[in-house]
């Protein structure tokens, strides 16, 4: 299957196919850079935002394209594309363009992989000097990754988060262990969540229950990686008083 997607691609493309051979690993590297580093196909989603939330946002978004940290990043990740668990390139720029507009004080994410999420909302606290970022993942290991998808795998070597800039670490916090116990006395602790993001397990179970655990603190708003594989969010936006957006197929949006 994958060979003939290949063929295809090739067939569609011959210039590029040519230079993948003829240049390899680092010629896959560089297009892989330039297809992340590509921002215009942000503008639809972007577009979409500004609408939800009624303020412009454009300016957010463009401090990304000269940011030296965001850059080195994206390069991190196109030399170790084949096996890097990470949201959506252009859902993940959303991430950091919303910290920017809400400026939140905490946020808590269920699920870090490599650390793209996360690194999104670091980089906005940095620019905005505010707010701290609490995480949760389970401890990275193989017999995990064989129950769960192929997307998700970390790296050789790598641990949880592994992407994150190492000065932005003072604003983050990791906690390795199942959120259904550590979230709850995370919750209690903090006291609020301005933002939360859920991109741990997707069962119709765990996010319902995670969305129900997190509104009892929450104070501005919620996001959720894969609202496509069941209806958890929708039913946590019936349920709530607020406005939801379908930033993607995959990325859902709340605000109170």
């Amino acid at each position: 299957m994958l060979i003939g997607i290949k063929i295809k691609k090739a067939i569609k493309n011959p210039k590029r196919a040519i230079i993948y051979l003829v240049g390899g690993k680092k010629a896959k590297e560089k297009r892989i850079f330039e297809i992340m580093n590509d921002f215009s196909e942000d503008n639809e989603i972007l577009e979409k935002l500004e609408k939800f939330l009624q303020m412009p946002l454009k300016q957010y978004h463009l401090e990304l394209i000269d940011n030296e940290l965001y850059t080195s990043l994206l390069m991190k990740m196109a030399r170790n594309w084949n096996r890097l668990g990470a949201f959506g390139i252009t859902e993940s720029r959303m991430l950091y363009v919303i910290c920017r507009a809400l400026k939140p004080e905490i946020v808590i994410e269920t699920g870090v992989a490599s650390g793209l999420s996360s690194s999104m909302f670091l980089l906005a606290m940095n620019k905005t000097g505010i707010g701290h970022l609490y995480s949760i993942d389970l401890p990275p290991s193989e017999e995990l990754n064989e129950k769960i998808e192929q997307a998700t795998l970390l790296p050789k070597e790598k641990s949880s988060g592994w992407l994150i800039p190492e000065n932005l670490k003072n604003r983050w916090t990791l906690t390795l262990g199942d959120s259904k116990k550590i979230l709850p006395e995370l919750l209690n602790d903090v006291k609020k969540c301005d933002l939360f993001l859920h991109d741990s397990d997707h069962s119709y179970e765990y996010m319902s229950w995670e969305f129900k655990t997190v509104s009892l603190y929450l104070k501005t708003a919620l996001l959720s990686d894969d609202i496509s594989k069941n209806n958890a969010f929708d039913e946590f936006a019936s349920n709530h008083t607020g406005k939801k957006l379908k930033l993607s197929n995959r990325m859902g949006f709340f605000i109170l």
